[in-house]
């Protein structure tokens, strides 16, 4: 980023970006995937059908509290190679985070476009990428449908991409994200990379929201998803066959 100013990033970013702004209702900007997968076969493409929902804080970036500036969005280890190797597999990748910071005042609707424009170059610079960004912008006592873990962010990007949610993934580090994946019928990945606690997996597992899985990194999780797909393709032992 060294010569690069945030704005000069952001600008180059945004030709690519469709940004959507409503005071009521989910702000979100969407990504057009650039993936054209058309003649691959699903050997080519095994996550083909597949979309994997990603938190950000803490799970693409270390949750240091509020990110308030591209300077402060720290990557974690791993996840430009984790999001790009499910780039390759054919799966759709979509970003679903809470910024009640917008609601509390300490960021702006420009300021968090300009973070996530950050981000993407980081990617792109690694060859992975973002098929869409949507980010819920209200206050958590506000009673809004996006904030997770109510659906409305999922629902939407379903409507917008024409996902599968019966083949998708979450992946986050806080219950939330189990208790969203619950919702929408998807497979839940919790990270432990983020602020969760062994007592809130405790809570989680004895409130029937346990994961589907656990992960130290978001390679773990992307390698778990490849075997959990692979699986769920596998003749059942019970088919019938003598």
């Amino acid at each position: 980023m060294t010569g690069v100013t945030e704005e000069q990033v952001y600008k180059a970013a945004a030709k690519q970006l469709h940004m959507q702004n409503a005071k009521d209702k989910m702000t979100c900007s969407v990504l057009a995937s650039s993936a054209q997968h058309s003649g691959l076969s699903t050997q080519d493409l095994p996550l083909a059908g597949v979309t994997v929902f990603l938190d950000r804080d803490g799970t693409v970036n270390r949750d240091t509290g509020y990110v308030t500036s591209p300077q402060e969005l720290d990557l974690l280890p791993g996840v430009v190679e984790a999001v790009a190797r499910l780039n390759r597999a054919g799966a759709r990748v979509v970003l679903v985070t809470n910024q009640s910071a917008i609601a509390r005042g300490f960021i702006t609707v420009d300021q968090l476009q300009t973070i996530h424009a950050v981000l993407l170059s980081r990617l792109e610079a690694g060859g992975a990428r973002l098929d869409a960004i949507y980010y819920c912008p209200h206050h958590p006592n506000d009673g809004c449908r996006c904030r997770k873990p109510q659906p409305a962010m999922i629902h939407r990007a379903a409507a917008d991409l024409a996902l599968d949610l019966s083949r998708a993934y979450v992946i986050g580090d806080q219950s939330r994200d189990i208790e969203l994946a619950r919702q929408v019928g998807a497979r839940a990945v919790l990270m432990l990379s983020g602020q969760t606690t062994k007592e809130a997996v405790h809570d989680m597992e004895t409130s029937g929201i346990a994961p589907d899985f656990m992960a130290e990194a978001l390679g773990d999780a992307v390698e778990w998803i490849f075997r959990d797909v692979n699986m769920s393709r596998q003749p059942s032992a019970f088919s019938g066959q003598p």
